[in-house]
């Protein structure tokens, strides 16, 4: 069965292709989406998941999701995509963030009302907490990976310096993940 699954599978990603190329408008239409999207799957995955999804931009699998520190709130909502290699296909189930329990994210415009570090800790991928401890090495902000949050200290006098700081932690965070997909 599984077998069967993975054929419609590419047979979706075919029939997807072929109408995406005869039509500019919504070629252009996915080029867009393809800006936007994770960089980390392959472009068969990207085209089930634009055909599923429009809207879908950050796609990973519950264990990811879970390992993450976020949990999947609607399992009735995967999107099944092609995992294994390009001889042996197999499918997995990846949930989009918007039904997970993590903060939506947004696209950030020069009219955002709000400063730019409080706008990063707003759309933030993991916990964030701020304290008033001394953290490792006389950092003022730290990705612990056991608890999987980000440790701030109070003591920032600069939201330039806390953006900086913090979208360093983020990349701890993400490059802990692993990747279940390419």
């Amino acid at each position: 069965m599984e077998n069967e699954f993975v054929k419609r599978l590419l047979k979706y990603v075919d029939n997807t292709t072929e109408e995406l190329m005869d039509d500019p408008d919504r070629y252009k239409a996915f080029l867009d989406y393809l800006s936007r999207m994770d960089s980390r799957l392959g472009i068969s995955n990207k085209i089930i998941i634009y055909g599923y999804d429009k809207e879908a931009m950050d796609v990973r699998t519950m264990m990811a999701w879970n390992m993450a520190g976020i949990t999947v709130l609607q399992m009735d909502k995967p999107i099944y995509i092609l995992s294994g290699n390009e001889t042996d296909h197999s499918f997995m189930e990846v949930f989009d963030i918007k039904y997970t329990n993590a903060a939506r994210r947004r696209q950030l415009t020069f009219q955002d009302s709000g400063s730019f570090a409080e706008t990063v800790v707003d759309v933030a991928p993991c916990k964030i907490t701020f304290t008033d401890k001394k953290l490792e090495n006389k950092l003022k902000c730290f990705y612990d990976s056991e608890k999987k949050e980000i440790l701030v200290t109070n003591d920032y006098k600069d939201f330039d310096e806390i953006s900086q700081n913090l979208l360093r932690e983020y990349a701890h965070f993400y490059l802990e993940l692993p990747v279940y997909y390419k």
